[in-house]
Parts: C-alpha cells; sequence; structure tokens
C-alpha cells in the first residue's frame, strides 16, 4: 500500500490520490492481508484507464509513432534526420559567421 501511495504521489494526480484515499476510509477494519486491488473501487480503475487511453493516444500522435508505423523502412528517418540537422547547421555556422 505504501509503495502505491508513493507512485500516486509521484505520477499520478490528485484525484487518484483523492480516489485512493477514500477507499481506505471507507474500509477501516479491512484485514492488513486485503490486497490494493481489493482496496480500491472502479472509479479509481476507470479513471487509471482514462489517463492510460490519453497517453496511448498522446503517443499515436507523434511523428516516431507515425514513422514506425508507415516508412517501410523506419531506419531511413535517421538519415533524413541527418540531413535535416545538417542543413540546419550550415545554414546557422553561415549565418553566424557573416
Amino acid at each position: 500500500l505504501t509503495a502505491k501511495l508513493i507512485v500516486l504521489y509521484k505520477d499520478g494526480s490528485l484525484a487518484d490520490l483523492q480516489a485512493l484515499h477514500q477507499q481506505i476510509v471507507h474500509k477501516p477494519n479491512a484485514p492488513k492481508e486485503v490486497s490494493l486491488a481489493g482496496m480500491v473501487d472502479v472509479n479509481y480503475f476507470e479513471q487509471e484507464m482514462e489517463r492510460l487511453q490519453a497517453a496511448i493516444s498522446k503517443a499515436e500522435n507523434k511523428h516516431t509513432y507515425k514513422v514506425l508505423t508507415t516508412y517501410e523502412e523506419p531506419m531511413r528517418f535517421l538519415d533524413e534526420l541527418k540531413a535535416y540537422y545538417a542543413d540546419r547547421i550550415f545554414k546557422l555556422k553561415k549565418r553566424t559567421r557573416s
């Protein structure tokens, strides 16, 4: 339980902590052997599911995900990046020398 609280404190939101707190407060006489999963209600899991779905959609919107899923050879993207940044560096050096 303490480890879960630490994880929620570091990475979770206030709503996650409040949901866990509500479950603990409503079951004060629960035996100590009860797992955390038995203490947390459906609302907590729904919030966690929403958070994970948001993280997945955020990851899917990143360009690297699109490269990995759409490029026939994703490693070619590295060549594109090298060319792009070499050009940017060249232009920056050209601008700063004068």
